[in-house]
């Protein structure tokens, strides 16, 4: 994998949190899958599972109790994500990519992270939440939602609802700042389109 990226920010600006997905989206590229494109995302669950073992991950469904993945430092080179059972097929989608995120950026080197209690407003979160989005709410659907009269207001609000599809447990503290950065990321800030 590249060089982790820091965890020792505060928050990311939108330009730097591009950046980043933009730098992970690229290891997924040279993994040999297209992630976050304009021609195959969102991608299908069996491409998504090609692009995990490529990542060395390999994935499990268990009980986990109101956290949607766990991922466990590499074994052998092999990272396990264990996947909360009982979770829809939507919020498995967006657990994998998800978990996928933080094993690309190099956030899961130690034990530790498991059990770090991790809140949603942190730059590893961020990254995820974001890389994630990129995926399942690409840049081509955003467009044609704006070319059917979608604008301000209205187009945050279906980013907002297509967002709690995946995660419906999200606080809507979340799902709206998740929301207004994907905009941003997609359509420079402020303003989104």
């Amino acid at each position: 994998m590249a060089t982790p990226l820091p965890l020792d920010r505060s928050s990311y600006s939108v330009c730097e949190l591009r950046a980043d997905v933009a730098r992970l989206v690229k290891c997924c590229h040279e993994l040999g899958v297209l992630y976050a494109s304009d021609d195959w995302s969102p991608l299908s669950d069996i491409t998504l599972g090609l692009l995990l073992r490529r990542a060395g991950i390999q994935w499990r469904y268990c009980e986990l109790e109101h956290a949607g993945e766990i991922v466990w430092p590499p074994v052998c080179g092999i990272h396990l994500l264990q996947l909360d059972r009982y979770q829809s097929r939507l919020e498995r989608r967006f657990a994998l990519r998800h978990g996928l995120a933080h094993v690309l950026a190099g956030h899961v080197a130690d034990l530790t992270y498991a059990h770090d209690g991790h809140h949603w407003e942190t730059p590893g979160e961020q990254l995820a939440d974001a890389f994630a989005l990129a995926d399942l709410i690409p840049d081509r659907m955003l467009r044609e939602m704006q070319g059917v009269g979608f604008r301000g207001r209205n187009l945050e609000r279906w980013v907002r609802a297509e967002i709690l599809r995946y995660a419906p447990e999200w606080p809507a503290a979340r799902a709206s700042d998740r929301g207004a950065t994907h905009l941003g990321i997609v359509f420079g800030e402020p303003g989104h389109g």
